[in-house]
């Protein structure tokens, strides 16, 4: 599994002196030096000129993956202009919180009562690593993995209950609780590349307002390669 680490870059301003410095000595160089030493000098010319096209722009909440000749050389989180090898391929993941509505999905609730279901998805990019290289689209896996999560979640509960158990919740009457107790996301395992982001409630287990790291329950009956994510609220 490929885990995002920091990537080597430096500061665009301060590399735009030097490269402008070594580009002015390097032409000079092909003017002074003798016969011999003006090849040395014309290819440190051209391999300045190439250094050049290192330079790139970091957002504000976005990464940039390197990476060298396909072999995955680190991720820049630094705002601004950088500058980096001028051989990586430098790919921009939007780390910005993102939301979308699922389309009204025909589920059985929990007692074959058919229904139609939707949800809010409010999600975020953590690991840029993970997201590019682990799956193919992650815009798309996000996607239909929510639509999965809503599945299962509409099946495990009555859309009403119609019993004398007040502990038993309805998608109906408990839509909160339900979400509370059983987020409708998924994950891979620890530190999944995409992490869900609660929204703020007024409810105490739903106070977190930034994102939660997952983990595999202990005991588990779902299938890999994903399984359900409990949320460890924080306030």
């Amino acid at each position: 599994m490929t885990q995002e680490f920091k990537g080597q870059s430096f500061p665009g301003m301060a590399m735009i002196g030097v490269l402008f410095a070594l580009q002015v000595l390097s032409i000079a160089s092909i003017a002074a030096l003798p016969g011999a030493l003006k090849v040395l000098a014309v290819l440190a010319t051209v391999v300045v000129a190439i250094c050049w096209i290192g330079f790139y722009m970091v957002q504000p909440n976005q990464g940039r993956v390197l990476q060298f000749f396909g072999r995955y050389s680190g991720t820049d989180r630094n705002e601004g202009l950088r500058w980096a090898n001028p051989l990586y391929t430098k790919k921009a993941v939007s780390l910005r919180v993102r939301n979308f509505e699922s389309g009204r999905l025909k589920v059985n609730d929990a007692n074959g009562n058919p229904i139609e279901i939707a949800a809010v998805i409010v999600w975020r990019v953590v690991d840029t690593a993970e997201a590019v290289f682990e799956v193919d689209n992650y815009e798309n896996y996000v996607t239909i993995q929510s639509e999965s999560a809503l599945r299962n979640l509409a099946t495990s509960y009555p859309y009403e209950d119609h019993s004398d158990d007040d502990s038993t919740l309805s998608l109906r009457s408990n839509a909160n609780a339900i979400a509370c107790r059983r987020p409708a996301w998924k994950c891979w395992r620890r530190g999944s590349a995409i992490w869900p982001t609660p929204r703020k409630s007024r409810r105490p287990c739903c106070s977190a307002s930034r994102p939660v790291p997952c983990w595999r329950p202990a005991r588990s009956s779902c299938r890999a390669p994903w399984a359900w994510c409990r949320p460890r609220w924080t306030s």
